[in-house]
C-alpha cells in the first residue's frame, strides 16, 4: 500500500468519529437523486437530520455512545411542511430578513438569543456582557416571543425583532411539531420554545447566514467574529442573584453565575479556574464533570457543560453551527452552575456517559444544531 493509502487509514483510525460520519455521508449522498428537486430547506433539514444522526461528541462520542445514541424520529414529511408554512405565517419575514442582513452585513455571521418576557432581565445581562467585550460584539440579535419583551428591549434601544408566533394557526402549528416529541423529558413548554429556536434559526439559515444560538437563561458568548479577537486568558466573577419573579417554581438557585471567558489555547488554565470554583453542596461534583469534558476537548470549541442534576432545566447545552475557522476558535464560555432543585425528576448522580445517548436523542429532535448553507445556497 502507497504511503498516501496508509496515511489516510491511519488518519480514520486516529479519528473514528470523523471516519463513520465521512462514510455514511458518502453512502447517503450515493443513492440516486430524486426525480423532484428538493427546495432549500429540504436540502439543508436533510444535510441536518444526516449529520445529527450520528452520535458526535468529541472524546465520549466512542463507538458504544454511538450504538446507544438512538435514531432521530422524523414525523410525516407534509405535516412538517405544513406545520412550517403555518409557524411562520404571522411573522413578518421581510422585517426580518431585513434587519438580519443589516447586521450580518460584513461577516455574515449572527449571534441570536430568543427570549421571552420572563427572561427578559437575564437576556438584557447577557447583552450587557456582549457590549462590554471590548472590543464590544454588535452582531447579535434578540428575537422576542412576546410583545411586552419587544416593548423591554424596544425601551432599551437594543437590537430586536418581535417574532409573532402567537396566532391560533402558529400556535397549532407549534403543538404539531412537539407532538413528535412526546417521549422526551423535556416540558412541553420546553420543547415549544425549542421548536421555535429552530424556526428562528432554520430561517436566519436560509438567509446564507452563520447563526450562533445562545441561550437566554445562560449567559453565553463565542466569539465567532474574525475581527473580535479575545486575549489569551481565562477569568471568572460571581454574581449572587434571586430568582426573577415567576421562575422560583422551576428554579431554586443558590450559588449565583459563574462567568468564564478564555480562548481555545487557555483551556487548560480554566480547568484551574474552575478548581477554584466551589460555592454550595455539591457543586464539585458537578465541577468534575465539567473538567473531565473539557481535558478531553483540549482545545476543540464544542463544549458541553452539565449542571448539577440530570433535569431538563439542569443541563445546559452549548451547541453552535458548523462552518466557522480555526483561527475563530476564541471560546468564551459560561458556567450556569445554579441548583434547580424544585425541577428534579431524578434523585443522586448520573454518570455523564450515560446521560449523553438520552439527552442527545432530545438534541436531536430538537433540532438544536443548525449548519450554514454553501455559499452557491446563499440568498442575494
Amino acid at each position: 500500500m502507497g504511503r498516501s493509502g496508509a496515511t489516510v487509514i491511519c488518519g480514520l483510525f486516529a479519528s473514528l468519529g470523523i471516519g463513520i460520519f465521512i462514510g455514511i455521508y458518502s453512502t447517503d449522498t450515493a443513492s440516486p437523486a430524486a426525480s423532484v428537486q428538493p427546495t432549500l430547506r429540504e436540502r439543508i433539514e436533510k444535510d441536518l437530520h444526516e449529520k445529527l444522526s450520528v452520535a458526535h461528541f468529541g472524546p465520549l462520542a466512542n463507538s458504544s455512545v454511538r450504538k446507544q445514541a438512538p435514531a432521530l424520529v422524523k414525523g410525516d414529511s407534509t405535516n412538517d411542511h405544513d406545520a412550517d408554512r403555518e409557524l411562520s405565517a404571522a411573522v413578518d419575514l421581510n422585517g426580518f430578513s431585513r434587519i438580519v442582513r443589516r447586521l450580518s452585513n460584513t461577516r455574515r455571521q449572527l449571534l441570536v438569543v430568543v427570549t421571552n418576557f420572563a427572561f427578559a432581565r437575564l437576556t438584557h445581562n447577557l447583552v450587557a456582557s456582549l457590549n462590554r467585550t471590548k472590543p464590544s460584539i454588535e452582531n447579535y440579535l434578540v428575537v422576542c416571543l412576546d410583545a411586552k419583551a419587544q416593548q423591554y428591549f424596544k425601551s432599551r434601544r437594543l437590537q430586536s425583532f418581535f417574532w409573532n408566533w402567537q396566532t391560533n394557526a402558529s400556535v397549532a402549528a407549534v403543538e404539531k411539531k412537539v407532538s413528535r416529541f412526546s417521549d422526551t423529558t423535556a416540558s412541553e413548554v420546553y420543547a415549544s420554545f425549542m421548536v421555535l429556536k429552530q424556526e428562528v434559526a432554520l430561517n436566519v439559515v436560509l438567509l446564507g447566514v452563520n447563526v450562533l444560538m445562545a441561550d437566554s437563561d445562560v449567559v453565553f458568548l463565542k466569539n465567532v467574529f474574525h475581527s473580535k479577537v479575545l486575549s489569551n486568558e481565562a477569568h471568572i466573577t460571581t454574581q449572587n442573584r434571586k430568582c426573577d419573579d415567576g421562575l422560583e417554581k422551576c428554579h431554586g438557585v443558590s450559588g449565583g453565575f459563574y462567568y468564564v471567558r478564555a480562548d481555545f489555547k487557555g483551556l487548560q488554565y480554566l480547568r484551574k479556574v474552575l478548581k477554584a470554583v466551589r460555592n454550595g453542596h455539591g457543586h464539585q461534583r458537578s465541577l468534575n464533570h465539567v473538567m473531565q469534558w473539557l481535558e478531553g476537548t483540549k482545545d476543540e470549541v464544542t463544549v458541553k457543560v452539565l449542571s448539577s442534576r440530570l433535569v431538563p432545566y439542569g443541563e445546559e447545552y452549548f451547541y453552535l453551527c458548523n462552518g466557522f475557522t480555526k483561527e475563530d476558535r476564541a471560546v468564551a464560555l459560561a458556567v450556569h452552575m445554579a441548583w434547580h432543585s424544585d425541577c428534579a425528576k431524578t434523585s443522586g448522580w448520573v454518570k455523564i456517559e450515560e446521560s449523553i445517548p438520552k439527552k442527545f436523542e432530545a438534541m436531536k429532535k430538537f433540532g438544536l444544531w443548525m449548519l450554514p448553507p454553501s455559499p452557491s445556497d446563499s440568498i442575494p
